[in-house]
């Protein structure tokens, strides 16, 4: 296959890196303000909601200020310019690891908020909850994820002459344009790879579909619980609710170019590197659209915008 590859300097993909990291400084530091002072009626529930968005707010900071990774697909290749690569010479891979175990880690805390607030209404509506050692299995099971996908990527990784030899081998004619880069990682492709990525399509697939039934069941059991308890106390679980789907609505969206570039990579897209450049920036943008979307929808933050844009 003829691979086409540009390695010019993407000045557009690094110029939307640099403010989208802003935009998401500001909007995730005024969310961290706005459920230490807005949300006390969440109860314990905003610690794990709070401990979800210092999770967004680190991996955007690393992703698009101190990573700023560039595709080289459809070769499986990328190279950074962030400041950690660029100051500090730390390899592609290593970030790679880094921003992948966050984002593991910062989803897996918004299904335990999810399942923690299902069950709290579950034990006020009588009704089937996930047991108590659920919270566990799943903390047990991401750190099992990241030490085995971590030690896959390892396993696969090429030593700095095997990588140059791939490169000569699949794009002799680009080696100038290798040897151009400030840094860059180039893993082979194989139908172990390939299996690899369909696994992972489908454990996110899996995931996300439970998921759903989940917020469609806290969904049911909220409405019976209506005419059970008090106002207030419904309002604050109503409240809770809503803000958990809003999060997971944009986690969702967020995962989709994760999926797309998986599906550009196992296919050979033609126009790969554009798309997975685009796949990027999208990614980027998740958690300054989940604090845009929870100003839009989530009941405490919309009241803190009207109060300060009156008059």
């Amino acid at each position: 296959m003829n691979f086409i590859l540009d390695f010019t300097y993407p000045k557009l993909l690094i110029l939307y890196y640099h403010l989208i990291g802003i935009l998401s400084v500001l909007l995730n530091t005024l969310g961290i303000y706005l459920l230490q002072t807005q949300c006390k009626k969440l109860g314990t529930s905003r610690y794990w909601l709070l401990s979800y968005q210092v999770l967004c707010y680190i991996t955007d900071i690393f992703f698009t200020l101190l990573m700023q990774p560039v595709p080289l697909y459809p070769l499986v290749a990328v190279y950074t310019v962030g400041v950690l690569s660029d100051w500090f010479g730390i390899p592609p891979v290593a970030l790679s690891y880094i921003v992948c175990d966050l984002i593991a880690v910062q989803f897996t805390f918004l299904a335990v908020s999810f399942i923690k607030k299902h069950r709290t209404v579950a034990s006020l509506s009588n009704s089937l909850a996930f047991p108590k050692h659920s919270d566990i299995v799943i903390l047990v099971a991401l750190v099992l994820g990241v030490v085995l996908g971590d030690s896959y990527v390892l396993s696969m990784r090429l030593s700095r002459e095997d990588q140059w030899k791939l490169v000569n081998e699949l794009v002799p004619h680009y080696v100038d344009g290798f040897r151009s880069l400030p840094n860059f990682e180039i893993f082979p492709k194989t139908s172990q790879m390939n299996y690899s990525l369909y696994i992972l399509l489908a454990f996110a697939i899996s995931v996300l579909t439970p998921m759903i039934f989940v917020v469609l069941d806290t969904f049911r059991k909220l409405h019976q619980l209506k005419q059970k308890i008090a106002k207030v106390n419904y309002q604050r679980h109503a409240e809770g609710v809503i803000c958990l789907i809003v999060q997971v609505g944009t986690a969702g969206l967020s995962i989709a170019p994760i999926i797309r570039l998986g599906i550009s990579i196992i296919f050979d897209h033609p126009d790969a590197q554009k798309v997975s450049e685009f796949c990027l920036a999208w990614f980027s943008t998740h958690s300054s659209f989940n604090m845009i979307a929870l100003l839009m929808f989530f009941p405490p933050y919309k009241m803190f915008i009207k109060k300060h844009t009156k008059g």
